[in-house]
């Protein structure tokens, strides 16, 4: 599913890369990582949406402005499962990295 949009597919690759290199990243992540990815690039294109269009439409707050918090919240959230905060980051652990995770060499084929 994250292969629908182009930003999240480069929100997947980026931030794989970073938790591959750490050692934080294991197959049974690849959900978590699509979710946040997915998300990411919903936060996105709702806060270009925003920007277009202005914070206030018609005398009120932009509904699309409530998706934006609710985007930013779902990220928070889903990143630090991953250590994506300073505060998260510290009761993260990684573990010896399996060169031989399918994960990983998906991770790897799918780069080209």
């Amino acid at each position: 599913i994250v292969n629908r949009s182009p930003k999240a597919v480069e929100k997947w690759h980026h931030l794989c890369g970073i938790l591959d290199q750490l050692g934080l990243l294991a197959s049974s992540d690849s959900d978590l990582m699509a979710a946040y990815s997915i998300t990411w690039a919903t936060w996105i294109e709702l806060q270009l949406d925003v920007w277009s269009e202005g914070v206030v439409v018609d005398g009120k707050t932009n509904p699309k402005q409530y998706e934006v918090n609710k985007s930013i919240d779902r990220l928070y959230k889903l990143g630090a499962e991953f250590g994506l905060s300073p505060s998260s980051r510290t009761r993260l652990s990684a573990a010896p990295k399996d060169e031989s995770d399918p994960f990983l060499d998906y991770l790897k084929d799918s780069k080209n």
